[in-house]
């Protein structure tokens, strides 16, 4: 029964509840044309940059054209995630064929304040609620972004491959 009663649970009954929580305070809003500053410099910073796939820094022109590009796709959301002390972080989905590749990232003034969790619940709540055809959502994580796979993992996302690089010229 010991044995039994240990498959059906994973010990992590409170974390789901706080981000279930948490989830509730922040509310999600369609990104506009006066978000992309604000974007740019959560972007850019530099613990972000660390974890990014892309880890350059991104010129404002750049972010500009891709920023009016993602506002203007059919196939690509922008949300900003705020609480009731301001904004919290960008969350991205590109949509593709009932699928979704998620991007995810605090501002970086809002990190280790547990708003990770929350924040990818409630766009996960966001994205069944206005675009139901999805029906699963992918993301691709470095190896050694840590909180981003812990992030994925406590939220019952399953790892299904490793994708591999190597720098092989200074």
């Amino acid at each position: 029964m010991s044995e039994a009663g240990m498959a059906l649970v994973d010990g992590r009954g409170a974390e789901r509840v706080s981000s279930t929580m948490i989830a509730g305070l922040l509310r999600l809003r369609p990104a506009v044309p006066g978000d992309s500053a604000r974007i740019l410099e959560w972007r850019n910073a530099p613990r972000v940059r660390e974890m990014s796939l892309d880890n350059t820094e991104i010129s404002a022109p750049l972010h500009e054209r891709w920023f009016e590009q993602v506002l203007a796709a059919s196939d690509r959301v922008l949300l900003i995630g705020e609480d009731d002390e301001g904004p919290a972080g960008v969350v991205r989905f590109d949509l593709s064929e009932g699928r979704a590749t998620i991007s995810i990232y605090l501002a970086q003034e809002r990190f280790g304040q547990g708003l990770g969790p929350g924040l990818l619940r409630a766009a996960e709540d966001w994205l069944a609620v206005s675009h139901p055809e999805i029906l699963w959502v992918h993301a691709q994580v470095q190896a050694v972004n840590a909180a981003s796979l812990h992030l994925f993992e406590q939220g019952g996302y399953r790892l299904d491959s490793y994708h591999f690089s190597r720098k092989i010229q200074a």
